[in-house]
């Protein structure tokens, strides 16, 4: 059992477009483009638009699936 925690946020202002294409990247990609810590799985979801007519974009790190942490030994661990 690990007990670390660590937590990685991240926000942008990006065009719909840029969002799109941010979106088909794979997680390796994500990491490499935005200088993520390894085995961090990058999630990416538009937050809200910005006033200057982009979209306010929040990238966090979730658990790495195949790494149980204390308090998710139980989660199931999606399919690759």
């Amino acid at each position: 059992m690990r007990a670390t925690i660590v937590l990685c946020a991240l926000t942008l202002e990006l065009s719909s477009a840029e969002f799109a294409k941010m979106h088909r990247l794979d997680s390796d990609d994500l990491q490499a483009r935005f200088g993520l810590p390894i085995g961090c799985q990058p999630v990416m979801a538009a937050v809200r638009p910005s006033p200057r007519g982009k979209l306010v974009v929040l990238i966090t790190c979730a658990d790495d699936p195949g790494e149980p942490t204390q308090g998710n030994e139980d989660r199931p661990v999606p399919a690759k």
